[in-house]
């Protein structure tokens, strides 16, 4: 059995990196240079690395609870995984058509869905941290607003990317 102190204390650090990338990532919205957009794709990248190792921890607190095939764990670290593919996918739309965002040859709704987009995430992300910071276990109506958001974002996403990948402007 890990002790508690020590994930609790990991876990509350990682909570605080979270947070800072968060308050970063509200600082550079609407940003169209190259070192804002990578540092974008950066804060992303620190925000899902955090809630990887949150994961990994939750992982190993159920794995010492012997109850890693059960439904509630199932609800428990599902969330975490939609969260992560969202940002992994929004970080490789980014990286893909890096060169069309920062010259502008894109279309406004590129800003809208990316401003919905992160709010999205924002509020995936902190329903998910005050939950599991109170309770070892997702409660079923936790999970399925998570899932809902993670829903609602995906679609925001894959909007996004087609946006970035059939309207472009010439300016």
């Amino acid at each position: 059995m890990p002790d508690t102190v020590i994930t609790t204390n990991m876990t509350n650090f990682l909570y605080a990196i979270i947070i800072a990338a968060v308050f970063c990532i509200f600082c550079t919205i609407g940003v169209q240079s190259k070192t804002a957009l990578e540092a974008l794709i950066g804060e992303y990248s620190v925000i899902g690395a955090a809630l990887l190792l949150i994961l990994v921890l939750k992982t190993v607190n159920i794995n010492a609870s012997e109850q890693l095939l059960s439904l509630s764990t199932l609800f428990t670290l599902g969330p975490f995984l939609l969260i992560l593919f969202i940002i992994i996918y929004y970080i490789v739309i980014i990286n893909i058509y890096f060169d069309k965002i920062v010259s502008n040859k894109i279309s406004d709704y590129y800003f809208s869905f990316s401003n919905i987009s992160t709010v999205l995430i924002m509020a995936q992300i902190f329903l998910l941290v005050s939950t599991i910071a109170k309770t070892t276990e997702l409660p079923r109506k936790t999970f399925s607003i998570l899932m809902l958001l993670g829903t609602i974002n995906a679609i925001v996403v894959i909007t996004l990317g087609i946006v970035l990948k059939f309207y472009t402007t010439d300016c």
